[in-house]
């Protein structure tokens, strides 16, 4: 993507400097103005009270004494006009990004709301998206999905598998909205996602990525997020307690209104990777949206914690939700009601995992190898 980024980063450093060069200007204009009526009024009372002097108006304490208070009323006006002119720049500033704010999204003009309901089936019917590259030089267009074809059907549990740069990540985008398909169509509950605007189709998502981050706030914004808006406590203490925090923040020394990550707060608190993904498990949750997805978040973890994680995610769909749980360890993904195996962006074997146990092919060999594996560290330790 070399191409495009350094296009993109051209286009942006043109624009801010064609915006610094007039900022400049203006700068330089207010300056000059300044220095003109600085020296217009020093300049005409400095002459004056030389003139008084020299006639025998003044004594020489009288000249120090006026030339002294000129020159401190003459740096309060400075200080005066520089103030104004600070607030007229961050007026500026707050005008611009209330402007941007306000720009409408050119994708979501046109669309109504669509007033889906849970529970929710997605269908993936023809999808196809790839990317552009530079290879040697030159820009070359890399296929990742073609000719996608993929039903999940309302309150199924679906697990996708597959090794590194099969197409998992990518087709998670393209469910949850993230990234709209090159070619063919995506139906939600039988409407066509491209008909539905962005913030509804985000609502109909709790999605907990691999790459998902603490923010430094506390834990109870950590958790609802919904800054500004009317927050749960109750239901925020409930989630806690469904993902298995609750000791933990009640160990804090704020409790829930404790501060994450040290660096912020003398009295902050830093979670471990395990008690990271239930903060995020306590999240999803809270949001409850009827289509729950995880990326592979618990890749950081060992074994026997992400199973744990899972375990939890399975217990708490049993409510109808629709869920996808994407991981690289066939083990923790035994309880789907389907396992889907990709690999160059198709679905290579697809059903149960006894079902694909018996088909003998590569979901098999790879779960037969990963088994081996864990054995022998377990035996090694």
């Amino acid at each position: 993507m070399s191409a495009l980024l350094k296009k993109m980063s051209q286009m942006v450093i043109t624009d801010k400097r064609n915006v610094e060069e007039k900022a400049e200007k203006l700068m330089a204009y207010h300056f000059s103005i300044t220095a003109f009526l600085i020296l217009l009024r020093d300049g005409f009372t400095y002459m004056y009270l030389c003139y008084l002097y020299i006639q025998g108006g003044l004594s020489i304490g009288d000249f120090i004494f006026y030339f002294a208070a000129i020159a401190g009323v003459g740096n309060w006006l400075t200080k005066l006009s520089d103030s104004f002119s600070g607030y007229i720049e961050t007026n500026n500033f707050v005008k611009d990004f209330n402007e941007f704010m306000e720009l409408a999204d050119s994708e979501e003009q046109g669309k109504a709301a669509s007033y889906i309901e849970a529970p929710i089936e997605i269908e993936f019917k023809g999808v196809s998206f790839s990317y552009h590259t530079m290879v040697d030089g030159e820009e070359k267009e890399i296929q990742v999905l073609d000719g996608f074809n993929v039903k999940i059907h309302k309150g199924e549990k679906v697990a996708i598998v597959g090794v590194n740069g099969a197409g998992k990540s990518t087709f998670i985008k393209l469910l949850c909205g993230m990234l709209r398909p090159s070619k063919g169509k995506i139906y939600v509950n039988g409407i066509d996602s491209s008909t539905i605007s962005r913030k509804e189709i985000y609502n109909l998502f709790a999605v907990v990525f691999q790459s998902s981050q603490i923010l430094p706030i506390s834990v109870a914004d950590n958790i609802m997020l919904n800054i500004g808006e009317k927050k749960d406590k109750d239901r925020m203490w409930k989630c806690i307690q469904l993902a298995g925090l609750q000791d933990k923040v009640k160990s804090l020394p704020q409790k829930e209104n404790t501060c994450l990550v040290k660096e912020i707060a003398e009295e902050g608190a830093e979670l471990s990777g395990g008690q990271k993904q239930r903060l995020f498990l306590a999240r999803a949750l809270y949001k409850d949206a009827p289509f729950l997805i995880l990326d592979e978040p618990t890749a950081a973890l060992d074994p026997l914690a992400e199973n744990d994680i899972y375990q939890k995610y399975d217990k708490l769909t049993e409510n109808g939700k629709t869920s996808v749980f994407v991981s690289h360890r066939l083990a923790s993904t035994r309880f789907c009601d389907r396992i889907m195996m990709m690999e160059d962006g198709n679905i290579l074997e697809c059903g149960t995992h006894e079902e694909l146990m018996q088909l003998g092919g590569k979901y098999a060999e790879m779960f037969e190898i990963q088994s081996k594996y864990y054995k022998e560290g377990a035996m090694e330790e």
